[in-house]
């Protein structure tokens, strides 16, 4: 996370590699997290479009998010102060496909 000078809040950015069909491609995506005085977030796309909110108190949330047709639901799951859990149940006419991650603090 660094500090999100345009908007206030946070930046969250992603790098990484997607295997997908015998093809390995480089992805990256940014989203910003807005915190609210009781401890919670709303997060939203770079483009300032809501996407979910997200409430780790007790270490877990399960968040959903309509995407035209298809349902997103993510559970995030704290697994300590370094490293936390995230998987995507997606589905709907155009997807079917679990996106399970494992984020960890660099440093």
């Amino acid at each position: 996370f660094r500090p999100d000078a345009a908007g206030g809040g946070l930046l969250h950015s992603e790098e990484g590699q997607l295997s997908w069909g015998g093809t390995v491609a480089p992805v990256s995506r940014t989203l910003r997290v807005r915190p609210r005085p009781d401890g919670t977030a709303a997060i939203e796309f770079a483009d300032g479009r809501p996407f979910h909110d997200l409430d780790l108190r007790t270490g877990r949330w399960t968040a959903v998010h309509p995407c035209a047709a298809d349902r997103y639901e993510g559970t995030f799951t704290a697994v300590g102060p370094d490293t936390w859990h995230l998987e995507w149940r997606v589905g709907g006419p155009a997807k079917d496909q679990l996106l399970c991650s494992v984020y960890r603090r660099l440093g």
